[in-house]
């Protein structure tokens, strides 16, 4: 029970803080209502994905597979995804699934899913596992989209992407915003994101 407590405040914290952010990003209740909505349904997708595997994490596949689904039902076959099987640490699952929640709902607006022959490759990789020096890299390269320049505005979405993720995780992200699409990359020490699944 002292579990289940523990992480019952954990997963609290983060949503008063999604709730904070979202509306201290946003003009006003009419716009603050489907953002959160949608940050917290993106949440409950990791959630379930947590408690199938009795909190130990989940795959990255799984993860991407779920945030994408709401995005994907007319983009399913512009989306690829390569990668081995790499389990994510429950605290790996809640960064992640925020950026690419953010990610995902920036490329169905403005980027490669707002357009028919747009595609989106999401890549995941370990540089020299087994060793100290081991890093977990992924990748979210959009392709034949419109041209996305950088935001104007510096919202709850660009601060997930560009900052907390790569903060919370002990790496760092890169933010390329390509004439051909997005690219965004994520480098950090697998110690901080892979679990021993």
């Amino acid at each position: 029970m002292r579990e289940v407590s523990h992480r019952s405040k954990n997963l609290l914290a983060v949503v008063q803080a999604i709730a904070g952010q979202t509306a201290l990003h946003s003009a006003n209740l009419d716009e603050f209502q489907p953002r959160f909505a949608e940050r917290i349904a993106a949440m409950a997708r990791s959630q379930d994905l947590l408690v199938g595997s009795n909190w130990t994490g989940a795959s990255v596949a799984d993860l991407v597979r779920t945030q994408l689904a709401p995005f994907a039902e007319t983009a399913f076959s512009r989306i690829d995804m390569t990668g081995p099987r790499l389990e994510l640490k429950p605290n790996a699952v809640h960064s992640l699934t925020l950026a690419l929640h953010e990610l995902a709902t920036n490329a169905a607006k403005y980027g490669a899913l707002s357009v028919p022959k747009g595609r989106l490759t999401v890549g995941w990789a370990v540089s020299a596992p087994g060793t100290e020096m081991a890093r977990f890299n992924m990748r979210w390269c959009e392709h034949r989209g419109p041209p996305v320049p950088p935001p104007a505005r510096k919202g709850f979405g660009h601060v997930v992407i560009a900052e907390m993720v790569g903060s919370s995780l002990h790496g760092h992200v890169t933010l390329e915003y390509a004439r051909e699409g997005l690219r965004w990359i994520l480098d950090a020490p697998t110690s901080s994101v892979i679990g021993e699944g």
